[in-house]
């Protein structure tokens, strides 16, 4: 089988046409596909007879497959050298995936279709985000101004859903939410179809590529401090809208702060060049420590919205930044060969084992106490600014 770099030289010179543009469209059609399917497939399950109970455990199933797929995916990919075929091949298998969920009636057979979807779906962020940041750097693309099209993908499709489905007859909504989620995901193919092609050099065949990255102590400790950093959003993302509900604010107050959140990180990523020229990966993810401390210690407290407002301005940083900073760090701390393997451990182990551990302890503490959980994030926010000043001060001295 051809490597992606074995084609002929007129194939690769088409294919490098416009890359930053065509990784912007993947962006945009993956991120508006799971602005969809977050807020309505719950929805859907419902549907289908599924309880709570049921449903959470279907959610689980996601996080699981992201776990165990993202890594093996990873190798595979970078055994082969080959990130287009891939995602090709993972975005169609997502697609005859999810559709098959039109036939699902019960748990099991939704829980076993579920494993095959996420199974193809989940490796397909890492892949991507592996496949831009080395176009980043064969090309010298603006990661940021690419990134920022799966904000306003997210935006625009998750707006747009609850539109198509606003005032609709109860009964069509469930038939809604499945065609506009399976056509997205479409979509999501036809533009794993254009991305470019890159060429990057293949791993030796020796070991498992995850042993090799893991052996990088400098990786390792990486990974905990961006897992402290990113997170410390579990309590935002699962209890935020209770908390400015509990606090008399009204939906539309809620919807415009959650917008203005995402609205400030496009702003960062439209200068993540010159952010990353000027204070680096490191300072990236020491400014997203900081202002996590900040944003979850104000976080309990009733503040009028003059106040509340500038607040949300900070997941520009808590979550852009530390996020641009994570990518370039693994650009830079990794070779090419070993690339996808770390992006796909940096998936799992961030968004995937850290993130649904936070949220499980999120749910505990604010059972008991309410917003107050708030400050254990920040105290997460503190052990991530804590280990970033050490990585900074460790290589300043290996520098020396």
């Amino acid at each position: 089988m051809l490597s992606e770099s074995d084609e002929s030289p007129q194939t690769q010179k088409t294919a490098r046409r416009y890359p930053g543009a065509r990784m912007a469209v993947f962006y945009a059609a993956l991120f508006a596909a799971i602005g969809v399917n977050i807020p309505f497939w719950p929805i859907w399950l419902s549907s289908r007879g599924l309880g709570p109970a049921e449903i959470g455990m279907i959610v689980s199933i996601g996080l699981a497959m992201k776990v165990i797929a993202n890594p093996i995916l990873g190798h595979l990919a970078d055994r082969s050298g080959r990130r287009r075929s891939l995602m090709v091949m993972l975005s169609i298998g997502a697609a005859f995936a999810y559709g098959s969920f039109w036939f699902g009636h019960t748990f099991m057979v939704l829980a076993l279709i579920s494993m095959c979807f996420f199974a193809f779906w989940s490796p397909l962020i890492p892949l991507g985000e592996n496949l831009t940041m080395m176009l980043v750097r064969e090309h010298g693309l603006d990661y940021g101004r690419i990134r920022l099209w799966g904000s306003v993908g997210f935006i625009v499709a998750s707006v747009g859903a609850g539109l198509v489905l606003s005032g609709r007859d109860p009964d069509q909504v469930p038939d809604l939410i499945y065609m506009m989620v399976t056509g997205a995901i479409v979509l999501v193919s036809l533009s794993c179809m254009a991305v470019p092609r890159s060429t990057p050099p293949r791993a030796e065949a020796r070991r498992w590529t995850t042993l090799q990255v893991l052996a990088d102590r400098r990786f390792v400790v990486f990974l905990v401090c961006a897992a402290l950093i990113q997170a410390s959003h579990s309590a935002y993302f699962a209890f935020a809208s209770l908390h400015w509900k509990a606090l008399g604010h009204s939906e539309l107050i809620i919807g415009l702060l959650w917008g203005l959140g995402v609205f400030a990180e496009i702003a960062l990523f439209m200068f993540a060049k010159q952010a990353v020229a000027r204070v680096g990966a490191l300072g990236l993810l020491m400014c997203g420590a900081v202002a996590g401390f900040v944003r979850w210690s104000l976080m309990p407290i009733d503040l009028p919205l003059a106040l509340l407002f500038p607040l949300q301005l900070l997941h520009a940083f808590t979550f852009g930044a530390a996020h641009l900073g994570a990518m370039y760090f693994i650009t830079e701390q990794i070779e090419q060969k070993f690339s996808a393997t770390a992006q796909g451990l940096y998936s799992s182990a961030v968004m995937g084992i850290a993130l649904s551990a936070a949220t499980l302890l999120s749910g505990y503490l604010f059972e008991a106490h309410g917003a107050a959980v708030f400050l254990a994030m920040a105290a997460m926010s503190l052990g991530g600014f804590v280990i970033c000043l050490y990585m900074i001060r460790t290589r300043r001295r290996d520098v020396l």
